[in-house]
């Protein structure tokens, strides 16, 4: 799943996008170019909710009062930019075939939104192959 996307810094934060394959003439040939690309298919997507209270902010907040700490900026523990929202759906994109993520089936936690905590760079003297969807990586929990 993951070896299906890269991230674009052409300005601004970087944008996760997913990879095709083009010939020499510039033509897409993989993933088939007729069909949604299996990435689009899987990933859930971005959810509306009016008056959310369950803001980046918020989150933060409630996050640095149970923890017992002080955030002077939110930036500083997460990366917003890889958060999702699953609350709205009823059923997950995939879910007739779950994901592996460190060896173990992974299904995507319907009701539950996902807030990412910035941890790129800073284990394994920054080498993040534990980060990878592998089966010697680690596995999600929420």
């Amino acid at each position: 799943f993951a070896k299906m996307t890269c991230l674009t810094r052409a300005s601004g934060p970087g944008k996760v996008v997913p990879l095709r394959r083009l010939d020499g003439q510039e033509r897409q040939t993989h993933p088939n170019p007729t069909r949604e690309h299996p990435w689009i298919a899987r990933r859930a997507p971005p959810t509306t909710i009016e008056n959310d209270w369950l803001t980046d902010e918020a989150f933060t907040a409630a996050f640095a009062e149970v923890v017992g700490i002080k955030v002077a900026e939110a930036a500083e523990l997460f990366d917003f930019r890889y958060n999702e929202d699953w609350r709205q759906l009823k059923e997950a994109p995939g879910s007739k075939q779950p994901m592996k993520r460190g060896g173990q089936d992974y299904h995507i936690p319907v009701g539950c939104k996902r807030f990412a905590v910035k941890v790129r760079g800073k284990y394994d003297g920054g080498d993040n192959t534990w980060m990878r969807m592998e089966d010697s990586a680690w596995a999600v929990a929420y």
